[in-house]
C-alpha cells in the first residue's frame, strides 16, 4: 500500500501534507512507474522502507557493484609473483566476478542515491511529481499517515496560500490601491466587528 504523508507544520500547529515526499509510493506503485520509463531515463531510487534488503544496495543501474577483494591474496601474489603476472591475475579475476555480479543482479530494477531535488521535484524517489502523485494517490491500499518532519519553521500548504494572498494584498495596498474585493480582504478584514458596529450605528443595512 501508498503513503499519503501528513506532518504538524512547526509554523503554524496545523497537520497537513508534507512538502518532501507527500506520497510514498508501495513496491507494486514503483514497479509501475518503473515499468513506464524509456531506457535513457534515469535511474530511480525505491524508497527505503519498501527496500529488498536482499537486493545489493550499491546496484545504481549503471554497471554492476564492484567487488572487494580480499588484501590477503593480494600481499601472497606479491611475494610469488611479478608486478605484470599480479596485474594481469587481477583483471582476470575482476572481470569474473564482475560477470558474476551482473548475472546475480540484472534482474533488480535501477536503483540510485540520488533525488530529484535537483531537477525541482519534491520527492526523492527520482521521480516526477506529477507521475508520482498519478500512480500512488490512485494505489487501491493508499493509507494517510502521519510522520516527524523537521519543517523548519514552515506552515501548512493552506496556510502558506493565505499568506501569499495577504502579501499580494499588502502590496497593492502600498502601491495605492484598496484592499476592497480582494480574497484576503474578504476573508480577514470585510465583517470585522469594529465595522459592523459602526455600521449598525449609523442605521445602515
Amino acid at each position: 500500500m501508498c503513503f499519503r504523508n501528513y506532518t504538524q507544520h512547526s509554523g503554524c500547529g496545523h497537520y497537513g501534507e508534507t512538502y518532501q515526499n507527500s506520497y510514498t509510493p508501495c513496491e507494486t506503485a514503483f514497479q509501475t512507474i518503473l515499468a513506464t520509463r524509456g531506457p535513457s531515463s534515469p535511474p530511480l531510487s525505491p524508497p527505503a522502507e519498501f527496500f529488498n534488503p536482499s537486493r545489493p544496495a550499491s546496484y545504481s543501474g549503471s554497471g554492476p557493484p564492484q567487488v572487494k577483494r580480499s588484501g590477503t591474496a593480494t600481499a601472497k601474489s606479491k611475494r610469488f609473483f611479478s608486478m605484470s603476472n599480479m596485474l594481469q591475475r587481477s583483471n582476470t579475476a575482476t572481470s569474473t566476478s564482475r560477470r558474476a555480479v551482473s548475472d546475480s543482479t540484472s534482474s533488480y530494477p535501477a536503483l540510485s542515491s540520488s533525488n530529484g531535488n535537483g531537477n525541482g521535484w519534491l520527492n526523492d524517489f527520482g521521480i516526477p511529481d506529477h507521475e508520482l502523485n498519478h500512480v500512488a494517490s490512485t494505489c487501491p491500499g493508499l493509507t494517510s499517515r502521519t510522520i516527524v518532519s523537521s519543517s523548519g519553521g514552515q506552515v501548512c500548504k493552506e496556510c502558506k496560500a493565505w499568506i501569499e494572498l495577504m502579501r499580494s494584498m499588502i502590496e497593492g495596498y502600498d502601491k495605492g490601491r484598496g484592499v476592497r474585493g480582494t480574497p484576503a480582504f474578504k476573508e480577514f478584514l470585510k465583517e470585522r466587528e469594529e465595522a459592523k458596529e459602526v455600521q449598525m450605528e449609523l442605521g445602515l443595512p
